[in-house]
């Protein structure tokens, strides 16, 4: 194996770091990404609820968390909305599932 460099080409890449000052990065906007999302998902659960027949009342008692309560109505509307990101789980263990994931392939 030689001792030296063949070319002195090969740490002209290093030279140009010399040149490069550091600066902050910019971040991406992914917030209105992730609530376009959120706002899809949500209509999507809206439709399924309209499919089966639901109002609002009966939707949160289907919905219930792990300790049987009830869903809360205010929380109902903020995931319908995309102000908050939906629980899936809570949506695919009950009958929902069909529909919710129907009205979301359509989006």
């Amino acid at each position: 194996m030689p001792a030296t460099v063949a070319n002195g080409t090969a740490l002209a890449p290093l030279n140009r770091l010399d040149t490069i000052r550091p600066r902050m990065a910019k971040a991406v906007n992914c917030v209105d990404t992730i609530s376009r999302e959120c706002r899809q998902v949500g209509r999507a659960l809206e439709d399924a609820i309209k499919f089966l027949g639901l109002d609002d009342k009966e939707a949160c008692d289907l919905l219930r968390d792990a300790e049987d309560k009830p869903l809360d109505k205010g929380l109902l509307s903020h995931w319908k909305s995309g102000a908050r990101r939906l629980h899936l789980d809570r949506v695919l263990n009950t009958r929902l599932h069909g529909p919710f994931v129907i009205a979301l392939a359509r989006q």
